[in-house]
């Protein structure tokens, strides 16, 4: 597949929307919203706050993850990974060594030196039997034996062989893998729509992927053309129309026409949910919002 390069030009000097803090800078380390908590750390111990930035949960654990949809978020305490409700109740007891998110009613564990997935309440629904595996999506998984990467169902049965030297989640139809030392993305049918041509490429998110190409980052669409080119020195997903990016060391936001919406000026930034974004000014971390 060629590669169509867009003749569009980055417009540096555009109109910048203003943001304001919602939770000012005040964290050594803290974690992006998601179903509208976000982990923070206080005196080496992490809880969650909301969005007006009460602690919901005191800090009590020693390393803990995003809240998943169904309410579940995986935290871990005295060195086992377990499971919490919103209250901060376990509803998984803290007894796996690695453990990884809920996703589409599953979540992957390590037991024995395999991995299989447990349900909701704990029960082993897809017995351990492979070296690596991540969260479902589309009802698909990429799950690692002898040194590749394929794709289980939800019945623990492969369905895309083990190929890719990486395999990542389905989104948007389609799935960043590696092969033969490039990345390219996969249909469900393990068929590639977008050949591997990339020197790195992560998930599509709003209909554009990123995209590495000589060391800069832009973003390409569904049919692998692209529609920014690479210029930045890092770039992520698209979220709520903006995606962070890096520039000379600093990070701001761009809209999908490859416009700075807010300009760089952050030591690091993530994507916006549920309009706030989690941004470290100098060493501490706060939440911003567009004005």
């Amino acid at each position: 597949m060629t590669l169509i390069f867009c003749l569009m030009t980055h417009h540096w000097a555009t109109a910048q929307q203003s943001f304001e803090w919602v939770i000012s800078p005040q964290y050594k380390r803290a974690g992006a919203f998601s179903q509208k908590m976000a982990f923070v750390a206080q005196n080496n111990r992490y809880g969650y706050i909301n969005r007006a930035g009460k602690m919901v949960i005191e800090p009590q654990f020693e390393m803990v993850w995003n809240f998943a949809p169904n309410g579940l978020a995986r935290v871990q305490k005295s060195n086992k990974q377990g499971y919490i409700n919103r209250k901060g109740d376990f509803v998984i007891a803290a007894q796996y060594i690695i453990a990884g998110d809920f996703s589409e009613g599953l979540a992957a564990i390590r037991q024995d030196k395999k991995w299989g997935y447990i349900n909701k309440t704990g029960k082993m629904v897809i017995k351990p039997q492979f070296d690596e595996a991540w969260a479902f999506s589309a009802g698909l998984a990429p799950i690692k034996q002898q040194g590749k990467w394929g794709y289980i169902n939800k019945k623990g049965k492969i369905v895309i062989a083990p190929k890719f030297s990486v395999a990542d989640d389905f989104v948007e139809g389609l799935a960043c893998v590696e092969y033969n030392y490039s990345y390219g993305f996969i249909n469900q049918k393990g068929e590639f729509v977008i050949k591997p041509v990339f020197a790195k490429a992560d998930d599509f998110s709003e209909g554009l992927a990123r995209v590495e190409d000589e060391g800069k980052w832009g973003y390409i669409n569904k049919k692998g053309k692209y529609v920014i080119k690479p210029s930045f020195d890092e770039a992520l997903v698209f979220a709520e129309g903006l995606a962070p990016v890096e520039k000379n060391d600093q990070w701001g936001y761009i809209n999908k026409k490859g416009e700075f919406v807010i300009k760089p000026q952050f030591q690091e930034a993530y994507d916006f949910s549920d309009g706030i974004a989690l941004v470290r000014k100098g060493r501490k971390w706060g939440y911003i919002k567009l004005k």
